[in-house]
């Protein structure tokens, strides 16, 4: 499956986010894009998940495909446990696998306690995992890294380079170097 946009633009009022965003990729490619806070980052994912529409220009391939989406806000069901938030996602949740594949990155305590008695990280680890651990053609994850120190960044990198199984990774970073964590090309976004 191809996927890709061709001169995406977004603007709020007068303020241009994005400017003739253009790239192409295929299953299995993981694709960086980068850019500082406000770059338009989070608004070419949302256009991509179909959350927004470009007021110009085009994305292709994702409108039929099944995405899975880590957004910058966890968006996690604070009352339930990480092994519970992950279930959410799958047709057919086998919790034991759920809870062994959350593991790599999780401390096993916390896997079976509400996420809103976890830290921050341990948060953005239960979200990252949701999203990867969903049944999916597509991987958006907006920001993975944030927040976590570089061991739990180099766990979660290995747990979501290990599961992509062949789909299209799309994640954001600040910096272009944010790339190598998981092996992708870097697409830089310039501000207007």
């Amino acid at each position: 499956m191809d996927y890709g946009c061709e001169n995406l633009q977004k603007r709020y009022g007068d303020r241009t986010v994005l400017d003739g965003v253009t790239f192409a990729c295929k299953a299995g490619d993981r694709i960086c894009i980068a850019a500082p806070s406000g770059g338009g980052k989070t608004t070419l994912l949302r256009i991509l998940a179909g959350l927004e529409y470009p007021d110009g220009g085009s994305a292709h391939g994702f409108g039929g495909a099944r995405l899975a989406v880590a957004f910058q806000e966890d968006r996690l069901c604070e009352h339930l446990s990480a092994v519970t938030n992950a279930a959410l996602v799958q047709a057919h949740p086998d919790r034991e696998a759920i809870a062994e594949a959350m593991h790599e990155i999780l401390p096993r305590p916390s896997l079976h306690q509400p996420v809103r008695e976890l830290s921050g990280g341990m948060r953005r680890r239960a979200a990252v995992a949701r999203a990867v651990l969903a049944e999916s053609d597509v991987l958006l994850l907006d920001e993975p890294f944030a927040g976590l120190d570089g061991e739990s960044r180099e766990r979660t990198a290995r747990f979501i380079l290990n599961r992509q199984r062949g789909r299209l990774l799309i994640f954001t970073a600040h910096a272009a170097g944010e790339a190598a964590l998981l092996d992708g090309a870097a697409l830089s976004l310039t501000t207007p």
